[in-house]
């Protein structure tokens, strides 16, 4: 399923991306449905390049249909998230803790600068595995994926205008 996020950050660009790369950025965003708060699992950085590894853990409810494919608690991932300081952008792979012939995702963000504002664009594609299953999968996890976008823009504009 291809999918496309935009959302306006309520920053400047620059501010914008020194805050994603933040290691404490990342432990300000629980609460977002679905979702546990992400965790820094690796963080490398190489001049204007920065290479983030978050995990998340899925902490909301499954029709029944769902787990009787998929075990609840085993449904965990990294975004393997590298971002181009110097270009505003960055791209992101969406990486299985388990069952990863079933789940396959990647995209990249643009950030465009508007001035006092921040306008962040992402573009990707996620395919789920499972029969009879997945587009209805494949939609509730972009759902879910747009969800936490813009909760983590809206927190993005918060820190970095602070």
């Amino acid at each position: 399923m291809r999918f496309d996020i935009r959302q306006t950050i309520a920053a400047p660009v620059d501010r914008v991306l020194d805050t994603l790369v933040s290691p404490d950025f990342y432990t300000t965003l629980a609460g977002v449905p679905g979702v546990e708060a992400p965790t820094l699992r690796d963080r490398q950085e190489d001049g204007d390049t920065v290479r983030l590894v978050l995990g998340f853990a899925f902490n909301g409810s499954l029709p029944s249909a769902a787990r009787a494919v998929v075990d609840p608690a085993k449904l965990s991932w990294a975004v393997d998230l590298t971002v181009h300081l110097n270009l505003w952008t960055a791209e992101f792979v969406v990486v299985p803790d388990h069952y990863p012939d079933r789940l396959q995702g990647s995209g990249r963000h643009s950030f465009d600068d508007d001035g006092d504002t921040t306008v962040r664009v992402t573009e990707g594609d996620l395919v789920v595995r499972i029969p009879l299953l997945g587009r209805k999968a494949e939609g509730a996890i972009v759902d879910g994926f747009r969800r936490y976008l813009l909760a983590e823009g809206d927190q993005l504009g918060i820190q970095a205008a602070g």
